[in-house]
């Protein structure tokens, strides 16, 4: 609205913005959906997709409800373009070396100078203190925009802080080591979004881990009946606790081995990408698609 005010001209056709920053992106789309007074109409605010070279998505927005047009610069890094082909480009900047956020295009009508049929380029189409304006408004919603996203971040960290105390609360109230799982698997599962987390105890006399036993993860559940009387029947050898069957394995085995030994975090992005993965001690399917998954495992 301020870059509209800003650039009211005859010849201006439209105004654009163009936003590559992910964050920015999601911003301005949820004030898109929004409805109240004040706020921008899902109508006049319809995103349009369009890539960069370097494979770089930007988003593009028109007030208008126009549909916008295809950016005219190649990428981010040959930001500002003033005066050519009838178009201005600023970059949305916090300084000098930081990220470009977005850019905003102005197109600006072609008259014809020679008063015949023919469309040239005007390049005085907006006047300089119209320009300077329109960089200073870029420069100051840049500014704004990093200051806010810091303040997200913080805000963002501060809550993640507090469900981590709340876990470390919950934590603490079990009274034994099965509701410690329970309580740790339910309250992990949440907290980092993903489908499954599994438990493994530290045996240090004997150098092994153990786990409740569980089906690996997603492993397909249309075995043959005899296969199922099998696995029972090696079940009913393990040690047991309860109704819930215990696993060992040594710590030589798989990645939840390797975080005893290395006292590391490891993550992978994919788990057959690793040499170390293990199906029994890692509690993982890598059979077919399976084995896309990606996994975090660390000390406790």
């Amino acid at each position: 609205h301020s870059a509209a005010r800003l650039s009211e001209h005859d010849r201006v056709l439209g105004l654009t913005l163009y936003v590559a920053d992910p964050w920015l992106s999601s911003q301005m789309g949820e004030s898109s959906a929004s409805d109240g007074a004040g706020v921008v109409s899902s109508n006049s605010m319809k995103p349009t997709t369009f890539y960069l070279e370097g494979k770089v998505t930007v988003h593009a927005f028109r007030r208008d409800g126009v549909r916008a047009e295809a950016p005219r610069f190649a990428d981010l890094a040959s930001l500002p373009v003033t005066g050519a082909g009838g178009v201005m480009a600023l970059p949305l900047q916090a300084g000098p070396g930081r990220p470009v956020l977005a850019a905003l295009q102005v197109t600006i009508e072609q008259t014809s100078e020679a008063g015949q049929g023919a469309r040239s380029l005007h390049r005085d189409g907006l006047t300089a203190s119209q320009v300077i304006g329109l960089q200073l408004l870029c420069n100051t919603a840049a500014g704004i925009l990093d200051m806010r996203r810091r303040i997200e971040s913080v805000r963002a960290v501060r809550g993640r802080a507090r469900e981590c105390l709340s876990i470390a609360a919950e934590v603490n109230g079990a009274h034994n080591l099965s509701e410690f799982e329970a309580r740790v698997k339910v309250l992990c599962t949440k907290f980092f979004n993903v489908a499954n987390v599994r438990i493994c105890f530290y045996d240090e006399e004997k150098q092994e881990l153990i786990t409740t036993t569980i089906r690996s993860h997603r492993r397909e559940e249309n075995s043959k009946s005899h296969d199922q009387a099998a696995r029972l029947q090696e079940a009913s050898s393990l040690a047991a606790v309860g109704r819930r069957h215990l696993t060992r394995f040594s710590t030589k085995d798989g990645i939840v081995g390797r975080c005893v030994r290395k006292q590391a975090v490891f993550h992978l992005d994919r788990i057959t990408a690793s040499p170390f993965i293990s199906e029994t001690a890692d509690g993982v399917d890598l059979n077919g698609r399976h084995g896309e998954i990606n996994m975090l495992a660390g000390p406790m």
